[in-house]
């Protein structure tokens, strides 16, 4: 096997040694804490031993079986009492902060700090035997944040996942992350203030939204659902210390190439999520920001294009076929 077989397949020969070594698979699986870790294929290798991590202890409760895992971090309670105050939470209407048909997000608290938990819910028994080879929505989540924390990129760093069964088919599953009081929903802070900027100052703020996700795509991160309620933002009006923050990491993939298809993707779930009141000036100023990496994007059936996919996705969550 030659020198670039191996490095295809991650493996590398040291020298004055006999034998491969997995030398990129322990770099990704045990990355140094003070070494930000930017390569692409590292990354995915990171993803993928996370998502290999043993799922913990059972817990039984009732007809369900819970296995939890804790990401290190501040002294906890015991796993049994942290499972019995998530499930009182997950019951008490005024911990809700978002409830769809299928997940809903509450709060509780972890070690004493309050943290956010996203339970993903499988419909019906057919959903669950098909689901049953997957990994768990809420693991993927952790392992993704985990990932990005890797990467420098800012994200609530995850505290654990929770999955559950039932006669040994999933039931649901929770992704556990940090509580950021000090950010709002970029798309609640957009769709309220950013029309009402100068001109400069819009410009500013999307151009450091447009960066975020170009960091992704230039990492080979691909984010399937990057409507502006995915985003946290710290001190949005303060471009020396504002930041993003990604959240609903459910659906991110790692080493992926920023297709057409995928890009206009984003480009849709974005347009769509920040309100009427940007002009398409502003809009198309955005688009064309993603020149450098995507030429294409400044040709005119791209812009129709989003126009035309946005109009039917909003038409869609109207009717209730998509989230907003």
């Amino acid at each position: 096997m030659s020198l670039m077989d191996h490095l295809k397949k991650g493996v590398i020969l040291p020298p004055r040694l006999g034998k491969s070594t997995c030398f990129l698979e322990k770099m990704a699986n045990q990355p140094d804490p003070n070494h930000v870790l930017r390569d692409p294929h590292l990354l995915g290798i990171r993803y993928r031993q996370l998502l290999r991590t043993p799922s913990g202890s059972d817990l039984r409760r009732g007809k369900n079986t819970y296995r939890l895992h804790l990401t290190d971090g501040p002294e906890s309670p015991s796993s049994e009492m942290f499972l019995d105050d998530l499930l009182l939470a997950e019951a008490s209407p005024d911990r809700i902060f978002k409830k769809s048909d299928v997940n809903f997000v509450f709060k509780t608290s972890f070690g004493g700090q309050p943290i956010l938990v996203k339970r993903f819910d499988l419909r019906g028994i057919a959903q669950r035997i098909k689901y049953f080879p997957r990994r768990p929505r809420g693991k993927r989540a952790w392992a993704a944040s985990l990932t990005l924390d890797a990467a420098g990129i800012p994200t609530p760093r995850a505290v654990g996942f929770l999955s559950v069964t039932r006669s040994g088919l999933p039931l649901h599953s929770y992704a556990i992350h940090p509580f950021l009081e000090d950010t709002v929903p970029a798309r609640r802070w957009i769709k309220a203030q950013l029309h009402r900027r100068p001109g400069t100052a819009r410009k500013e703020f999307s151009d450091h939204l447009l960066n975020t996700l170009k960091e992704l795509y230039s990492l080979r991160i691909y984010h399937a659902d990057t409507k502006a309620s995915n985003l946290l933002v710290r001190s949005p009006e303060d471009p020396a210390n504002r930041t993003f923050f990604w959240i609903d990491l459910d659906c991110m993939s790692f080493d992926q190439s920023p297709t057409q298809s995928r890009i206009l993707r984003n480009l849709v779930q974005l347009n769509g999520s920040v309100g009427s009141k940007l002009s398409d000036e502003d809009r198309i100023v955005f688009l064309h920001g993603l020149a450098d990496i995507a030429p294409w994007v400044e040709e005119p059936w791209v812009d129709q294009h989003i126009r035309t996919r946005t109009r039917t996705r909003l038409t869609r969550e109207l009717q209730g076929e998509c989230g907003p």
